[in-house]
């Protein structure tokens, strides 16, 4: 399946998984209308159930997308650039499709994919991004954009 074809799978209404070459995107259903989004991208480790649990915790009510690694990445740029260019994608295809006020962003990857991601992210979208500090076993919001970062 094309990555375009991902705009054609954000229409059905139900939980759906997308695989690209590099990374699988997979929703909940839509059951209600939800102004946010939660991004969890879990390629080091998986943190969907912490991230839910925390969202309930929070009473943040927005949809969940995931988004995983397709296998483990190797020492060749293609894969690294083709996983940030189908995270860019599949962004633009959610806040299209989707609609969202806000992202809530909580990642689980190495380095250099969240750097990536950031740099595709910018301050064209309204974001919040939480870390978790294993001292108190639960996410922090620690920065939001681009309200922390005028221009």
């Amino acid at each position: 399946m094309d990555i375009s074809d991902l705009a054609d799978l954000f229409q059905i209404a139900g939980a759906g998984v997308w695989a690209g070459k590099w990374l699988k995107v997979a929703w909940e259903g839509r059951k209600t209308e939800k102004a946010d989004i939660a991004i969890v991208v879990n390629i080091s480790r998986p943190i969907t159930k912490d991230v839910q649990r925390f969202l309930e915790e929070q009473a943040i009510d927005a949809h969940v997308v995931r988004i995983s690694n397709v296998k483990r990445f190797g020492p060749r740029t293609e894969e690294w650039k083709g996983a940030v260019a189908e995270f860019a994608k599949a962004l633009r295809t959610i806040q299209e499709r989707m609609g969202a006020k806000t992202f809530h962003i909580f990642l689980s990857a190495p380095s250099v994919i969240t750097m990536a991601m950031g740099c595709v992210l910018g301050q064209d979208y309204k974001a919040r991004l939480y870390h978790r500090f294993p001292d108190k076993e639960t996410y922090v919001l620690v920065l939001k954009v681009p309200e922390d970062f005028p221009q």
